[in-house]
């Protein structure tokens, strides 16, 4: 799943396509249908995902799994801040430490990226050109 990160939702959707035709090919158990996200992180997850600010479509369902369950570090392009307003929801909810901003006019934006790496939080930077 980490690996479809940057790739558009139709090209998420071939390569899933071909993934299941090799293993009906090489008979392998599969359930029709299934989702990768429905998979990792259950329906009800989702659910309080979308109440927290997540869309609703398949492919930012598909981001939000990334976002959460990859083993990287996701890089979110956000240009309507709906990615940046769920993260910053489900952080509150799942009572973390607050999340920390590392914003560019900040003049200590660099010391907040440091204070990230050196504790292992997650960091955002909005408005990156």
């Amino acid at each position: 799943m980490s690996y479809f990160g940057p790739f558009t939702s139709e090209y998420r959707d071939d390569i899933k396509k071909k993934i299941v035709t090799k293993v009906h090919v090489d008979k392998v158990p599969y359930t029709i249908g299934f989702e990768f996200s429905d998979f990792l992180v259950g329906q009800a997850v989702i659910r309080d995902w979308n109440m927290e600010g997540l869309p609703t479509d398949k492919f930012s369902k598909e981001n939000g799994v990334i976002a959460k369950k990859a083993n990287r570090w996701p890089l979110m392009i956000d240009p309507q801040s709906q990615g940046l307003n769920w993260i910053k929801n489900n952080e509150k909810n799942e009572r973390r430490k607050a999340i920390s901003i590392a914003d560019i006019k900040n003049p200590n934006y660099i010391k907040t990226i440091e204070d990230c790496i050196k504790k292992g939080k997650s960091c955002l930077m909005p408005d990156v050109g």
